[in-house]
């Protein structure tokens, strides 16, 4: 027993730093890329970021549609600063031009226009994403992103919901849809910093799900170790729970459905969430480790900002009220919630509606422990927000997506309790 949790703890760690090297050597290789091949498609870039505004609702006042140019415009702007003759250095630097008074858009475009060289460093904001942007201007600029990210938003969440369906798991296929709508999926694509958790969540959504109706529940596990490790690679810390709670709901609807003790379950359920969370966090660390070897400077006051940004004293306007701002702020943000008075009313009857069904037709020998594991899973989004509240409470209308995850938990829930979940073989109580 010692001798294979020693195996595979061995395995695991063998795992994490063999993806951790290949992301290095990615964000190496696209640092390599010259200056001059993507120059054009980033001028291209530099024009839109100009002619946009720095950030609007794509519908007024709907928060859940707001386009941050902003935030795009700084990882484009990072990306051109990559130097291919210093390129891990200028990747963890992530400098880019500014001068203190226009804003990042005007600069970004002088600084490419007249050639100036990048001189504000954002050390504490280094990302693999800018990698990516730097390898996509090799063929197209940032609308082009944007029309890529949602190609394959969709393309991802069609191949689930179909695999789902396929494998006649209807009422989850149902569920899937019902929460990415719930999350305005649609508008995700607007701005490429919020697409990395998403296109993550699905693609590890599909594999996990194609794995568990194999049966091949533990080779699940280090999958979403991976997950872990690519999320905090990519992510500017904005949705990043869903990317292991998504498809580990998907999976443990499945298992659950085949029957199989409850306490196995639950600790297999904890050992798919530890091994994402080692990957994330020990990805993010080592990130500062590199930063701080490669760049030979004390990283500690750009960690400790990064931290500071996120989570406040919560002294004003009280504990309570500051606690109950970040939620109603994430949660009316959902469709149609956040879509104006009409939204709000279809909100409140679709919940009103939803607790009705549930009553009349719940049934007594609903299984309690897949309910729990639900409930438990889904939990966690709301956790997450209370620890970085500052983050949350500021960025709602980007946060609020980790709902996603939270939706399909309530949904699945839904289901068990009125035994919709067809197959469903678990014993009452787990």
């Amino acid at each position: 027993m010692k001798k294979n949790i020693v195996r595979e703890t061995i395995k695991y760690i063998l795992l994490f730093f063999a993806t951790a090297g290949l992301l290095f050597l990615f964000l190496s290789a696209c640092a390599h890329i010259p200056r001059s091949a993507v120059r054009d498609n980033m001028l291209s870039s530099a024009d839109y970021f100009a002619e946009e505004k720095v950030s609007y609702h794509r519908l007024h006042g709907v928060y859940a549609t707001m386009v941050d140019n902003y935030a795009d415009c700084i990882t484009v702007a990072i990306a051109w600063g990559f130097d291919e003759t210093q390129p891990l250095e200028s990747a963890m630097l992530s400098a880019y031009y500014s001068d203190g008074v226009r804003n990042v858009n005007e600069c970004f475009l002088d600084g490419i226009t007249n050639d100036i060289e990048p001189d504000t460093e954002y050390i504490r904001y280094w990302h693999g994403s800018a990698a990516v942007t730097r390898l996509m201007h090799l063929f197209t600029d940032i609308r082009g992103m944007h029309i890529c990210a949602a190609v394959l938003i969709c393309l991802l969440a069609v191949v689930l919901i179909v695999l789902l369906a396929v494998n006649k798991k209807i009422t989850e296929a149902a569920c899937v849809v019902i929460s990415l709508v719930s999350v305005s999926i649609w508008y995700t694509a607007d701005t490429i910093q919020n697409t990395w958790c998403v296109i993550i969540m699905l693609m590890v959504s599909v594999i996990c799900v194609m794995m568990a109706f194999k049966g091949k529940y533990e080779s699940i596990c280090p999958i979403l170790l991976i997950s872990g490790v690519v999320t905090a690679f990519l992510d500017f810390l904005t949705t990043e729970t869903m990317t292991v709670l998504f498809p580990l709901l998907l999976v443990i609807s499945i298992k659950r459905q085949e029957g199989g003790s409850f306490k196995r379950d639950i600790l297999y359920c904890l050992k798919c969430c530890v091994l994402w969370g080692a990957g994330f966090v020990f990805m993010w660390v080592s990130k500062w480790i590199c930063a701080s070897v490669i760049l030979d400077t004390d990283v500690m006051p750009y960690v400790a900002g990064h931290i500071a940004e996120r989570v406040s004293d919560m002294k004003e306007p009280g504990v309570i009220a500051y606690l109950w701002a970040i939620l109603t702020r994430n949660i009316g943000c959902l469709f149609p919630l956040g879509y104006g008075e009409i939204g709000a009313v279809a909100g409140i009857f679709i919940a009103v509606g939803l607790c009705f069904y549930v009553y009349v037709f719940r049934i007594s020998g609903a299984d309690r422990g897949t309910v729990i594991l639900f409930a438990a899973l889904g939990a966690v989004v709301f956790l997450r927000y209370l620890v970085l509240n500052n983050h949350s409470y500021l960025h709602y209308f980007f946060t609020y997506r980790a709902q996603v995850s939270s939706v399909l938990a309530l949904l699945l829930i839904c289901t068990e309790i009125t035994a919709v979940r067809a197959g469903r073989g678990s014993a009452p109580g787990g």
